[in-house]
């Protein structure tokens, strides 16, 4: 099979495919301009961030900071890279708008790093 499922006239994507990536890319900017959050998936990218801190805490002490942020973004480039290998490329265009809702939230993560405003996992403030 070719690349992202191609036949001779293009990639397969059907209206349905197409339509539900749309919507949920709406959902998650709704979401995003009413709340600042995505109920469900952040609680699961809040799942993958802390699952990251001690994993990659075994390899390296120092890495221990950053693994947070680098299992929070591997799980939707893990996920798009199975759907483009198993060519759909809906899939993969969902995995993107997770990867992108991924970003804003590690955006703002980053802009706190000097005020420290955010509150951690438990309600504590550093």
């Amino acid at each position: 099979m070719a690349p992202f499922g191609k036949d001779e006239d293009g990639p397969r994507v059907t209206p349905l495919a197409l339509a539900s990536v749309v919507v949920f890319a709406l959902v998650c900017l709704v979401f995003h301009l009413a709340r600042g959050w995505v109920p469900l998936l952040d609680s699961a990218n809040l799942a993958f961030h802390e699952a990251g801190h001690p994993l990659v805490g075994i390899v390296s002490n120092r890495l221990a900071v950053y693994g947070g942020t680098i299992f929070q973004l591997a799980f939707p480039v893990a996920a798009a890279w199975d759907f483009r290998r198993r060519g759909h490329v809906a899939g993969v265009a969902a995995c993107g708008v997770w990867l992108g809702e991924n970003l804003l939230n590690v955006a703002r993560y980053m802009a706190d790093a000097r005020r420290q405003e955010l509150p951690l996992v438990g309600g504590r403030r550093p």
